[in-house]
């Protein structure tokens, strides 16, 4: 019954290749389930997708049962027997996945290492698009995304990393907090430490990227992001930090139970407009996989 199942998903999942027309992928995920039926070979935690075809597409619009969209961007001599790392890239506020990949595209530096996965936030009472900070729609939706990415893909779930731009940003937050059995190190760049609770926070790998022209959110709530994380991983203070890449502005705080990085980004463009310095520019993306992929 399950093969019967499985099979006629994946059969759905194929029929899908047009952008603008989602299709219904996989039912949600157990929110408590870490495993998605992973087995072990070799040391590398494999998910329930190894060994079949890639589904749809690279950047088709898929679905979960539910209705939550993403796109799906796997290394361009994509290995369905190998299993790889995913990457979630989330977006800002009235923004999608779909937008987040043609301004950054991501894809193009993860040195064909990893699959990368856009997910599309939530319609708001506005009209626009945002992430639920602190509460559990968004989180839940999440685990319907990596669960779908697991059973059409061949991946290593023991190696899954998030990064947020902005609005995004802040909402990795809140996923680091709630998912840490989940996810293996994160990412936040241009943006400030939004509503997660800190004290139901366990530690986790950070790295958080901000430019210091950055006109919409603040150099200062980035380092504030960072010092919480500080905090939380139990590093001696915010003003114990080592330089660690001095071209990049990086700093790493000291004696912390595992990695909180802090890189400010000084580069400034007298002719970039104002709005222009609200970004994460693409040799901060190389860093950011560099650093994600070392935890």
């Amino acid at each position: 019954m399950r093969a019967r199942r499985a099979a006629a998903l994946l059969a759905l999942l194929l029929s899908c290749t047009d952008k603008d027309k989602p299709t219904r992928v996989l039912p949600p995920a157990d929110p408590a389930s870490l495993s998605l039926s992973r087995a072990v070979d070799g040391g590398v935690l494999r998910s329930p997708g190894c060994g079949k075809p890639k589904p749809v597409a690279a950047g088709a619009l898929v679905a979960t049962a539910s209705g939550r969209t993403f796109r799906v961007h796997p290394p361009r001599a994509y290995d369905p027997g190998s299993a790889y790392p995913v990457l979630f890239a989330f977006h800002g506020i009235d923004s999608n996945g779909g937008e987040l990949a043609e301004r950054f595209k991501i894809e193009d530096h993860v040195m064909g290492e990893a699959i990368v996965v856009y997910p599309d936030a939530r319609k708001t009472s506005y009209g626009g698009t945002a992430w639920e900070l602190g509460g559990d729609k968004d989180i839940n939706a999440f685990d319907e995304v990596r669960s779908a990415v697991a059973q059409g893909y061949c991946v290593d779930v023991s190696r899954m990393y998030a990064m947020g731009f902005s609005y995004g940003g802040k909402f990795i937050n809140s996923l680091a907090c709630k998912r840490p059995g989940v996810l293996r190190a994160v990412s936040s760049s241009e943006s400030s430490w939004g509503n997660a609770n800190e004290s139901t926070c366990k530690p986790m790998p950070v790295l958080v990227t901000h430019r210091t022209a950055d006109p919409d959110e603040l150099l200062q709530w980035g380092r504030t992001a960072a010092d919480t994380w500080a905090r939380i991983d139990g590093c001696e203070g915010p003003n114990a930090t080592d330089v660690t890449d001095l071209a990049h502005g990086c700093v790493d705080y000291r004696h912390c139970k595992t990695s909180v990085t802090f890189c400010e980004d000084k580069y400034e463009n007298a002719s970039w407009s104002k709005a222009a310095n609200h970004t994460i520019r693409e040799e901060y993306i190389d860093l950011i996989w560099s650093w994600l992929r070392q935890r």
